[in-house]
Formats: C-alpha cells, structure tokens, sequence
C-alpha cells in the first residue's frame, strides 16, 4: 500500500484512529475557498487528505479534524470559526444524526436519540446527559486530548442548540452554556445566539435547559422513518463495535476537565477510567508513557494556548493548569522553557509555540 492508502487507512480506521463524518472538515473547507485560501496544505498539516470530489461525504480522522479548523481558524484570523459554521450550515448537512432526532416524537425522545447515536457521527464524541434542579444537562465528552478542540467544541455546541430550537418550533435560551476552553476578546457574539452570558474556562463544555421542553412536540415526527433510521444506525453500531482510543489520549480528556478543582492525582483518574492506579500505570507503559509525564505535557501545551488569550490572567491560567499558586506555575514554565511565563506573553511566545 503506498503513502497515499496507509493515510486514507488511517483516516477511516476506528482503532487505534476515531473516524468522524467530516461535515465540519468539509464546511471548513468551502469557507476556506470562498476566502481564496487554498485548503490543501492546511489538510496536509493536519495530516488529512482533500475529498475525492467537493461536497462529497468523506470520513476523515477525528482528531485530525480538530487540528484542521484550529489551523484554518487561524489563517482565517477568525477565532470563532466554528461558532459561525455552526451558524450558517443547513441543518440536514448534519446527517443521519438530525434527522433521526426530526423523525422523534418530541424534544425528549430527540434528545435521547442525539445521545445514543452521536458516535454514529463522531466516534470521538459522546452526549452525557444528566439532571440539575428542574434542568437536563449535556456535557460533550471526547475521547480525545482537549488541548485542539476550541472551535469543534463551539461548533458542536452552537449546532445542537440550533437542532434543538429548530425541533421544537422556538427559540428558547438555555439556563447555562459553558465551555472548557478559555476565550480571547469580545464574545457578545455567542452571548446573543445563545441568549444567556457564556461562560469560558469551566470544568466542562455543557448546556443545560429546563426539562419542562423535553415534552415538546416535533413536527416532522415520522415514527416509520425513525425506525428505519434507528435501525440503520444500530447496525453501524454494531459494524464498528466497541470504540477506543489510547489510554493517553482518555487520561489528557479526564485531566483538563480535572485540573481547575486540582483533583488531577492519579488515583482520581485511575476510577473515573474505571481501573486501579497501578493497572493505568502498566497500561500507560505499555504505550510508553506515565501518568506525570502526561500531566507534565498537557499542562505545558495547556499554558502555550492559555497564554495566547490575552483576557486570562496569570493568576487564572495557573488555577486553569491546577497550580495553587502563581508561584508555582512560574516554576514548572520556568523548567519547561528556561523563562517566566510573564515574558514569554509580552514576547508573543510560548513553550513549543
């Protein structure tokens, strides 16, 4: 197999590589052409290959996906990205997965849907839905490292929101929106799509709504098409099997969404992977990797990113990487790159930047 199969292999493999249905690479890239940006060395960096034909359905690697709306929010100089595709794209676009929640009986049963099949889009992703005085809960999960996932994160987010207002026939607000990642200057933008004050820089990417809409009657309800549809993506369910990543990469998500309470130890994240410290610690081997070596890169990736955002401070960014202290911080950027990290923001640099 040459250079170009081993890639498309890759790209479309389950195990070790997540595969998703490359609408938000795709969308990506119309906007990238409508900008005359050329798109193709920036799929190449995020080691993807172009569609065989524009507008095709294509999977492609998720984490690779991720990597190419970073870099093409960049050469777009817009840092909302994926909240404006988010905005813009038909819903249809979205697949099987809208349209078995438009086929539902009500905004409840849409949402339960949306849950079970969202790896039927995105093999990376899941819908963890929960219940909060009088509210349903969905927090995003991924089983992929969250230091690449700003603009994914918000598209993800803006499109379910617009699903779910488009279902029930309003536009309600939800009763809280937050989002992991920190955000850089003006989001009155997102304040006034979502109706409420975003928050940025939370433990988790989640939207919470009142319970009471989930009762909700769905026009297009079809309960013929959404056997068909259900019944399709149970099969696919059933083709890919048990999804999984790299232990490392299910460590990094457990981490960043760990760090900010500083309850990022070993043993915490060893239960929440459902294991032993010492069976994470043999498994971690196995990939020839540790737990605090681990720790140690994603907090110093986490600080390049974090130091990029001109609205965190210095004192915000070391609670962000788990650091009691400033002081701290200071210590572990010190060891990272030879300097503060107060010098390295007045610089435009950063560890591995």
């Amino acid at each position: 197999m040459g250079a170009d199969g081993e890639k498309a292999a890759q790209e479309g493999s389950a195990n070790p590589f997540l595969a998703a249905d490359g609408v938000a690479t795709r969308l990506t890239i119309e906007r990238l052409t409508a900008a005359r940006i050329d798109p193709a060395p920036l799929l190449a960096k995020a080691g993807l290959s172009r569609p065989k034909r524009a507008g095709a359905p294509q999977r492609v690697n998720a984490e690779g996906q991720l990597r190419f709306l970073e870099i093409a929010a960049e050469a777009l100089d817009d840092a909302a990205l994926g909240f404006r595709l988010a905005q813009t794209t038909d819903l249809r676009e979205i697949g099987v997965l809208y349209y078995v929640a438009a086929a539902s009986r009500d905004l409840g049963q849409a949402v339960r849907n949306v849950v079970r099949y969202t790896t039927v889009a995105n093999e990376s992703l899941r819908l963890e839905p929960s219940q909060a005085e009088g509210d349903t809960v969905l927090t995003l999960r991924s089983r992929l490292p969250r230091r690449a996932s700003r603009q994914f994160s918000e598209l993800t987010m803006t499109v379910l929101l617009r699903a779910l207002r488009d279902l029930a026939g309003k536009r309600f607000s939800p009763t809280s929106v937050t989002f992991a990642h920190g955000r850089n200057g003006d989001k009155a933008e997102i304040d006034r799509f979502f109706g409420r004050s975003v928050q940025f820089s939370a433990a988790a990417d989640a939207m919470a709504f009142p319970t009471t809409l989930l009762s909700t009657s769905i026009g297009t309800s079809d309960t013929y098409l959404l056997n068909i549809l259900r019944a399709q993506c149970e099969r696919t369910l059933a083709e890919r099997g048990k999804v999984s990543s790299s232990l490392q990469a299910m460590v990094e998500s457990e981490v960043v969404a760990l760090l900010p309470h500083g309850r990022a130890h070993v043993d915490t994240v060893a239960r929440n992977l459902g294991m032993s410290p010492r069976t994470l610690a043999r498994r971690l081997a196995d990939e020839s990797a540790s737990y605090g070596g681990v720790l140690d890169d994603l907090r110093r990736d986490l600080a390049r990113r974090h130091l990029k955002d001109g609205s965190l401070s210095l004192n915000q960014i070391a609670w962000l990487l788990g650091y009691s202290e400033v002081t701290s911080f200071n210590h572990a950027f010190k060891r990272w790159t030879g300097g503060s990290p107060k010098s390295a923001r007045a610089r435009g640099a950063a560890p591995g930047g």
